[in-house]
C-alpha cells in the first residue's frame, strides 16, 4: 500500500536518503495517511507514478521523476510504499517512492 507523510527532514547519502517524515492528510483515497513519526530508508532504487484512474494522469518527460525526487525538501509531500504499516513502528526500509500524477 501506498502513504502519505510530510517531510521534517532529509539525509542524503550516497545509497541511500532518509526521510523524517510525519503525519498529514491524504487527498487520495489510494493513498493512505501514516499515523505517526516514522523514518524512512530510502535506497534510491525505485520511484514511480501513481494517478487516479477516473482521472486525466500528467504526462512526464524522460528523466523527471528523477529530478522531481532531488527537488524534495522539508515540508512537502513524500509518499513510500510500506508493506505491513504499522504505526507504532518507527522506521522503515523502502525501495520505492511515488508521486502523484493526478491532474485536476
Amino acid at each position: 500500500d501506498y502513504y502519505i507523510g510530510r517531510i521534517e527532514g532529509i539525509e542524503q547519502g550516497q545509497e541511500e536518503t532518509i526521510y523524517h517524515i510525519s503525519p498529514m492528510p491524504s487527498e487520495r483515497y489510494f493513498i493512505r495517511p501514516i499515523k505517526g513519526e516514522h523514518v524512512i530508508h530510502y535506497d534510491n532504487s525505485n520511484i514511480s507514478g501513481l494517478s487516479d484512474p477516473q482521472k486525466e494522469s500528467r504526462k512526464l518527460r524522460l528523466g523527471e521523476m528523477s529530478e522531481m525526487v532531488s527537488a524534495l525538501k522539508v515540508g512537502n509531500p513524500l509518499i513510500v510504499r510500506i508493506e505491513d504499516y504499522d504505526s507504532d513502528q518507527s522506521s522503515y526500509d523502502v525501495s520505492e517512492i511515488a508521486f502523484d500524477l493526478t491532474v485536476e
